[in-house]
């Protein structure tokens, strides 16, 4: 059962369960859950039946009603990935994005074919190697390919799904069986009597036949 609070907080950002539920992380679909996250921590809920609700783990739920937990990893992975930048040979990291006047420098070079120029802008900005190629594509209207697979998917989930097709059961028709599946029944059964009829002990170490069932029996029976 959902939440009334998460109920709320889907239809206000339209979303749908499969989708604020699901393993996505997109921007879209985590600013609903902190939200629902925030709501159900003010209206008085525990972290546990806070994390059963929005069927997450608790540290998750830790994570985002906590700013200074979120601000130590920040810093703790902002040095991590510093230090590793580093190792690999690539300039430190800019935290602050590039300007106006450095994507203008770039496209220009990008625009007459100055690779090699551009190529020590970034490296002296601090981005990556693609970043002037995306620039460009964000320019002219064209989405990265991440983006517009993402795009492309919020379309598809938010689709309405066809009704399900109900399918009438067959009818069994019951076959006669064949006189060779009668023989075999008939044998089957005169083998589970013959195992199951009551011996003596002497019978079952010389393996007689058990009482009716010897030729001697079965032709007093005819007679």
């Amino acid at each position: 059962m959902i939440h009334p609070i998460i109920i709320a907080v889907m239809r206000s950002s339209n979303i749908s369960e499969e989708m604020f539920f699901g393993p996505r992380r997109w921007k879209e679909l985590v600013a609903a859950r902190v939200q629902a996250i925030h709501d159900l921590t003010a209206s008085g809920l525990s972290q546990a039946a806070i994390a059963r609700a929005m069927r997450r783990d608790h540290a998750t739920v830790n994570y985002w009603q906590k700013a200074k937990t979120r601000e130590k990893r920040s810093a703790y992975y902002k040095v991590y990935h510093g230090a590793r930048r580093i190792l690999k040979g690539c300039p430190p990291c800019i935290v602050e994005k590039t300007t106006e006047e450095q994507r203008r420098q770039l496209l220009d070079l990008h625009a007459a074919g100055r690779k090699a120029e551009m190529r020590e802008l970034q490296k002296d900005i601090g981005v990556g190697v693609d970043y002037t190629r995306r620039l460009a594509g964000r320019r002219r209207g064209k989405l990265p390919r991440a983006e517009r697979v993402k795009q492309e998917n919020i379309a598809k989930l938010k689709q309405p799904r066809p009704s399900p097709v109900l399918v009438r059961p067959q009818r069994v028709v019951a076959l006669e069986p064949t006189p060779r599946e009668l023989a075999h029944a008939a044998m089957m059964e005169d083998a589970r009597r013959r195992e199951m009829a009551p011996r003596s002990v002497t019978a079952l170490l010389f393996g007689d036949p058990p009482p009716g069932f010897s030729a001697l029996d079965r032709r007093e029976t005819r007679a």
